[in-house]
């Protein structure tokens, strides 16, 4: 007789908030169908959420639109009951705008390293040249920074 093992697959508890520009915080928890959260190292991770849209309740632009890009949002997975753990926080990148039957919606995020990557930083300044002092670095004039 040979006994074949069987595996449990499930799906995780998926818990996803937004906020908007008012501060509004939303909890799409309800709303989800599906998602992805891409993690990489060392470089900006992404995320896609699918919504339900029940009566186009997120695109009605005359009740004003639910979501816009840089509205922040978070998402837990939880696997063990009362225990979320959080996979992603980051930025909204594209969000929908207006749609005309009822049906799904897809949010795209990138992670909060994409405020980095787009901020521009120059060492030279000479506030982040007396910063550096204070902390103990001297620069070199080369583009180089020793500690003290």
């Amino acid at each position: 007789m040979i006994i074949i093992p069987t595996r449990l697959v499930y799906s995780p508890k998926a818990l996803v908030y937004t906020k908007n520009a008012k501060g509004t915080i939303y909890n799409l928890s309800s709303y989800v169908t599906s998602g992805e959260v891409q993690r990489k190292v060392n470089q900006v991770s992404s995320a896609s959420v699918t919504l339900r849209n029940p009566y186009k309740r997120f695109t009605t632009p005359s009740q004003g639109v639910a979501f816009h890009p840089e509205d922040p949002i978070t998402i837990y997975l939880e696997r063990v009951p009362g225990f979320p753990v959080r996979v992603f926080t980051g930025y909204l990148d594209k969000t929908p705008y207006y749609q005309l039957y009822p049906g799904t919606i897809t949010l795209q995020a990138s992670c909060t390293l994409k405020r980095l990557l787009y901020s521009y930083f120059d060492p030279s300044l000479p506030y982040m040249l007396s910063f550096f002092e204070k902390c103990g670095w001297t620069s070199m004039g080369t583009g180089t920074i020793l500690s003290q």
